[in-house]
């Protein structure tokens, strides 16, 4: 589960989104994961503290999300959010690697 806090910063600084696509013929081969991680490692680098981006609520790739550490947003009410009923959004909170 995700929370944001006072520690994660004004709201104004909100989590860099990112966006990513594999070609069909090439997926199940690990480059979205490979992507995935290239990019929190330049975003760490960057100095940003936090990357999102929305899944559509049947796309497979919500997987692939999750086992790069994406977790969904969820409300108060601990249910997760969707924008425009369809899309969730995640967040990944980075982390120093060494």
């Amino acid at each position: 589960d995700y929370e944001r806090t006072e520690k994660d910063g004004p709201m104004q600084d909100h989590p860099f989104e990112i966006t990513i696509a594999v070609r069909e013929s090439l997926r199940g081969q690990g480059i979205g994961l490979q992507l995935l991680n290239s990019m929190a490692a330049m975003a760490w680098i960057e100095g940003k503290t936090e990357l999102s981006l929305g899944v559509h609520e049947q796309s497979p790739a919500r997987r692939l999300y999750e086992a790069a550490g994406y977790v969904a947003l969820k409300g108060p009410d601990g249910i997760e959010l969707r924008v425009n009923g369809k899309y969730i959004p995640m967040v990944k909170k980075l982390q120093d690697n060494k």
